[in-house]
């Protein structure tokens, strides 16, 4: 499936996170929605960490909630202090 992404992303010439490899942050006042992850690592009020294709995502900060979950995408909400990527390589 790797492959197939980087094939249109190639092909049609889209951005990565539009084919579904990277993963996709919007991120508005104190709300944070994230898309493309594998699943969910470790979460707690000060710290979420998101599996992605390409490593471990973190959001650090203060009274965190995940508002909703779904398969494709997680909302977070409260005082964000950072985001950071883990790649793999």
């Amino acid at each position: 499936m790797k492959r197939m992404s980087q094939l249109a992303s190639d092909w049609f010439d889209f951005p990565a996170e539009v084919v579904g490899t990277l993963p996709r942050i919007e991120w508005i006042g104190q709300r944070l929605q994230i898309e493309n992850f594998q699943g969910v690592h470790q979460f707690n009020p000060d710290l979420l960490i998101l599996k992605t294709a390409n490593g471990l995502l973190t959001v650090k900060g203060d009274s965190l909630v995940m508002e909703a979950i779904y398969p494709d995408r997680v909302l977070l909400t409260g005082k964000i202090t950072a985001i950071h990527i883990n790649n793999k390589e």
